[in-house]
């Protein structure tokens, strides 16, 4: 059933968690960004990282990997290593990934490429990192 899996990316400046009715966790992702920048480089970046699936049978056994690499180095500067899906209620449809990275090593300038490997399938998304020495505000600010 991978071939109709559906992947969403989302980075953010942040993930924040809320309460819900009945004890439930709602995730608030904070400021969706393209683009990451830091007054300097090399850098230790905090950020957030969503990935939403579906389209999945929830009835097996799934292994995921999360990797953040830059694009011309191919230096990993984030792995989850290989996991395996928790076990779902039998009414989900949507599984969300939801990664709060901190102090992520950040040695170059440039593009940034996640990628969500499922089940031995590859689907990825990428993002840029600059440096910019002028009007960086802080996160929540």
């Amino acid at each position: 059933m991978n071939e109709s899996l559906k992947v969403k990316f989302i980075i953010s400046e942040r993930i924040d968690n809320e309460s819900g009715p009945n004890g439930n966790q709602n995730n608030i992702i904070v400021n969706p960004l393209n683009v990451l920048q830091s007054k300097y480089i090399p850098t230790a970046l905090s950020f957030g990282l969503t990935i939403i699936i579906s389209g999945f049978d929830i009835n097996i056994e799934h292994i995921f990997e999360i990797k953040i690499l830059h694009k011309d180095t191919e230096a990993i500067a984030f792995s989850t290593g290989e996991s395996t899906l928790p076990q779902l209620p039998s009414n989900a449809v949507n599984f969300n990934f939801n990664l709060s990275l901190s102090n992520v090593d950040i040695e170059h300038e440039g593009e940034y490429i996640v990628k969500f490997l499922f089940d031995s399938k590859e689907y990825s998304d990428s993002f840029e990192v600059i440096r910019n020495e002028q009007n960086i505000t802080p996160p929540g600010k």
